[in-house]
């Protein structure tokens, strides 16, 4: 028990960790850009918003974060659509996530060889409008903040999150959308220390082509790899991520998977 807690401590201070959940916005972020045009354009002089931005931009260069960070909520309060405060706003909290400690807590002895594979039957989510299978004995979890619902291994060693986005133009997989979702990303994770961008490509999934990102996180002693899928519908995007250990995908890979692969958009 005294393990598992340590694991739970483990996995529950990663899962919090801004880092991640920076990396998942940078995601959502994007899905509110309007295609073609510049991703991340200022603000025109004349905007009510544009002495906070030069605040903000002024307190940046002097490494003065949290005022920056301040000036920039300032302006984006005004504009909420603002590409550039936007990303100015991520890119602060980057930094000021990096000076977290890393957690290197062990994780608990257990049989890998008799983890489960059977899934069980599907959670739906009638209002998010999405259902997926997913692995037995798993706990659910539909109250996070940041995502409609979060599956976990009942030792914290893999998770699945769920986030629908709504977008306020259609959005097409193209390899437009592939290239600029790969630039935000490796904008972000290369303010992370011990981030980086493992993948970025299309994939099939459910007779449909998706966008597969894949980032690779070392936290402390463990390698984390976190890996979304970006499923793409007339007036949202759906994005399905699972995480778990580098060294644990022999025993999670084909689960996570499996479980995925289940993903169904508007059931019946």
């Amino acid at each position: 028990m005294r393990n598992l807690t340590r694991a739970k401590k483990f996995w529950e201070g990663f899962v919090g960790n801004r880092h991640l959940k920076i990396i998942f916005l940078v995601l959502g972020i994007f899905l509110f850009f309007k295609p073609g045009e510049s991703q991340f354009a200022q603000t025109p002089l004349k905007s009510p918003a544009q002495p906070y931005i030069e605040a903000g931009d002024r307190l940046y260069e002097q490494g003065k974060l949290k005022e920056a960070l301040s000036a920039y909520e300032q302006a984006l309060a005004i504009e909420p659509k603002n590409q550039y405060v936007s990303f100015q706003i991520i890119r602060i909290n980057v930094k000021l996530a990096s000076g977290e400690k890393p957690i290197t807590e062990a994780l608990p002895s257990r049989d890998y060889t008799k983890i489960s594979r059977e899934l069980g039957p599907y959670y739906k989510d009638s209002v998010n409008k999405f259902a997926i299978k997913y692995p037995v004995g798993w706990l659910v979890d539909n109250s996070d903040p940041y995502f409609n619902l979060k599956l976990i291994d009942p030792y914290y060693e893999a998770f699945i999150f769920i986030k629908s986005v709504p977008t306020p133009q259609p959005l097409q997989i193209s390899y437009e959308f592939q290239s600029q979702v790969e630039s935000l990303v490796k904008n972000i994770v290369a303010q992370v220390p011990g981030a980086r961008l493992g993948y970025c490509n299309f994939e099939k999934l459910l007779d449909q082509t998706v966008l597969r990102v894949e980032v690779i996180y070392q936290a402390g002693q463990n390698i984390i790899v976190i890996n979304s899928r970006v499923l793409i519908e007339l007036d949202r995007a759906v994005i399905v991520t699972w995480v778990t250990q580098e060294k644990l995908l022999p025993y999670f890979r084909v689960l996570l998977e499996s479980s995925v692969a289940t993903i169904t958009l508007n059931p019946q």
